[in-house]
């Protein structure tokens, strides 16, 4: 079963994005900061994060910044979501190492076909999505 983290300081929105990806079938872990997720990723296992921006302890840029020193080998699809989504927010979470980026409010069906589409090209070797 595909292991996907979401990473949001916000209760509500974390237990609405875990409920809609867990409804399509993945299994969901789900931590309020950045250093939580870091530490979560550093132990492997994980296939796709969904990564807010704006978090205490950790931000979300902070936290791609972190996953550099990780294993290329293994690492997560990862979607990051933000209520910053100037260009230059979504260009600085792209080359930070974001896959993807989905700006807030969203729908909770478009965020979990986005990550389905980002764990079915990781598992397949392609590209990410754009």
């Amino acid at each position: 079963m595909t292991h996907v983290l979401v990473a949001d300081d916000e209760a509500d929105i974390r237990d609405l994005v875990t409920f809609a990806l867990e409804a399509v079938g993945f299994r969901v872990t789900a931590v309020a900061d950045g250093a939580a997720a870091l530490e979560l990723l550093q132990g492997g296992g994980i296939d796709a994060v969904v990564l807010d921006n704006s978090m205490p302890v950790m931000t979300g840029l902070e936290v791609l910044e972190a996953m550099d020193d990780l294993p290329a080998e293994g690492r997560p699809a990862l979607l990051m979501i933000s209520a910053m989504a100037a260009r230059a927010d979504v260009d600085r979470a792209r080359r930070a190492g974001a896959d993807d980026f989905l700006s807030k409010p969203f729908e909770m069906r478009v965020l979990s076909r986005r990550v389905r589409e980002l764990v079915a090209d990781r598992a397949a070797g392609g590209p990410a999505p754009v």
